[in-house]
């Protein structure tokens, strides 16, 4: 069955599909990963400029690069593992588009493209107070993640279960990543807090000696 859901995506393809997809599972790769993380480092900068969230974002940055690492080394190591072949290797009818070579499960491109944006929500939603921004990152990753699952089955590297093995794994890892993060960035919140709060005691004894 999952043979043939690859066959059925393969039935219609052309010039058009061939670009769309291979770009998609460009963007899914720690190519994407890295565009995002010099994003992220942008804002750090301007953040730092502002003198605003400097610590909670700088935080937030550097989980997403460790979980992005750490679950990448896993998803390989699991894929040596497993050692599922490919599709294309599996029924020769199958065209192999890509010529990437590796094995099938789980499916990589959908680890990466999941966790990519999986903390992009997740940024969003925790430094932002745009409802409409917030819906709007979550339709446009929703679509873009269906579009990675559909690619990487179009262009003959994975069946449908890698895909969601894939999804799984995670959003368990970046999950479990955000949780920390919600731990630690508390802890700098109390601190600031702490900090602040001894400046104006200091700043309100200066001003009594003053009078």
């Amino acid at each position: 069955m999952e043979i043939n859901i690859i066959k059925f995506l393969q039935s219609a393809r052309n010039p058009f599909y061939d670009f769309l997809f291979i770009f998609v599972s460009e963007l899914a790769s720690y190519k994407g990963f890295l565009i995002v993380f010099a994003i992220f480092f942008i804002i750090i900068l301007i953040k730092i400029k502002e003198n605003k969230n400097i610590k909670s974002f700088s935080l937030f940055t550097l989980i997403f690069g460790i979980t992005y690492g750490l679950s990448v080394l896993i998803n390989t190591l699991l894929k040596i593992l497993i050692n599922r072949p490919r599709p294309y290797e599996v029924d020769l009818s199958i065209i192999d588009i890509l010529h990437a070579g590796g094995k099938s499960m789980p499916s990589g491109h959908t680890l990466s493209a999941t966790i990519i944006c999986t903390f992009i929500f997740f940024g969003v939603y925790y430094f932002s107070k745009n409802r409409a921004l917030k819906i709007s990152v979550f339709t446009l990753l929703g679509i873009f993640l269906i579009f990675v699952g559909i690619s990487r089955m179009y262009l003959g590297q994975h069946y449908i279960s890698d895909i969601i093995v894939g999804f799984v794994l995670a959003l368990s890892f970046s999950t479990l990543a955000i949780y920390l993060f919600t731990i630690f960035n508390k802890r700098i919140s109390y601190d600031n807090n702490t900090e602040h709060n001894q400046k104006e005691m200091e700043r309100e004894k200066i001003k009594s000696k003053r009078d």
